[in-house]
């Protein structure tokens, strides 16, 4: 199997390529879930939100990310970065 970028993956969501979403969503979700897991650290026992409930809103951000993402100002997963640290808040 050849990898493709996030970055072209995004580039053929954007190009209207749905289908491509989940391929980028398993090239993306352990990165997601990391973000997740330290996110929750951060609450130290302060929250009842689950790991799991961080996922899936990271979906969510995913989606937005992609959307708004301009090819070229940066690595995909740092401009992602920024609407997980969102979503998460």
């Amino acid at each position: 199997m050849v990898h493709v970028s996030n970055e072209e993956l995004v580039a053929a969501i954007q190009a209207g390529d749905q289908n491509r979403m989940g391929e980028l969503w398993e090239q993306t979700e352990r990165f997601i879930a990391w973000k997740a897991r330290r996110a929750l650290t951060t609450l130290e026992g302060n929250s009842t939100v689950e790991v799991d409930d961080l996922i899936q809103s990271g979906y969510f951000a995913l989606v937005a990310a992609v959307r708004t993402y301009k090819p070229g100002e940066m690595v995909f997963v740092n401009w992602l970065s920024f609407y997980l640290q969102t979503v998460f808040a």
